[in-house]
């Protein structure tokens, strides 16, 4: 019986021991044999990295979140845009140098030289007015003040080097007849184009002293 009871307590000292060096050899994530260490659980100073973003990426997080802010805030520029300028009554014809360009004629046109012109068999005081538009020299020479009603022909004016002419046909009234058709010619002078208006009666030209000599064309509308 004795020999039967210290066999026992021999065994539970060494179950003792064994447990002692499982517990020194199998800590609660790795084997440690002496220096040699195996280890399955994540490193705990990178699994806090991983878990909590560094100091830097939070202040660069806030910075992007300014220039968000910042940008939202900012006032939206609009590009100016250059406005043409609006022609003005009263304004003298001149001739670009762009000869490429008849755009300048868009408008109606009088010439003051020939305000004092009648209408034969009635001495009815009577207007012309050259209005063009679309910028391509096309428009309309109009009769106003006549017995008959507005007289209106088509007209087209082409630039000839340094020089502008425009030929207007004949102009039919709305209460019949109609006037001879014409040509403008003009050239540039010092401020102001310089033209000469010529009816063209049976296909030629007027005599001389029968034509508007030096005339000047003022914007009406």
């Amino acid at each position: 019986m004795r020999g039967k009871g210290l066999a026992i307590v021999g065994w539970s000292a060494f179950a003792a021991l064994l447990v002692g060096v499982g517990a020194l050899l199998l800590p609660a994530c790795g084997l440690r044999l002496g220096p040699i260490v195996a280890a399955w659980c994540a490193d705990p100073a990178r699994a806090a990295a991983a878990v909590s973003p560094p100091d830097e990426l939070d202040e660069l997080l806030l910075q992007v979140h300014a220039l968000e802010d910042a940008l939202v805030a900012r006032p939206v520029c609009e590009v100016p845009v250059r406005q043409a300028e609006a022609p003005v009554d009263g304004q003298e014809l001149t001739l670009p140098e762009n000869e490429d360009d008849l755009s300048f004629l868009d408008g109606c046109w009088e010439s003051p030289q020939n305000e004092n012109m009648f209408e034969e068999g009635t001495g009815v005081r009577i207007q012309y007015r050259y209005c063009f538009a679309g910028g391509e020299g096309r428009g309309t020479v109009e009769i106003r003040g006549t017995r008959n009603g507005p007289c209106r022909g088509p007209m087209r004016a082409r630039r000839q080097g340094d020089r502008l002419v425009a030929h207007y046909e004949r102009a039919a009234c709305r209460g019949g007849g109609g006037f001879w058709p014409g040509i403008i010619e003009c050239r540039q002078g010092t401020d102001r184009a310089i033209c000469d208006i010529i009816d063209v009666v049976h296909g030629r030209p007027e005599a001389r002293d029968r034509q508007i000599r030096d005339a000047t064309l003022r914007r009406v509308r």
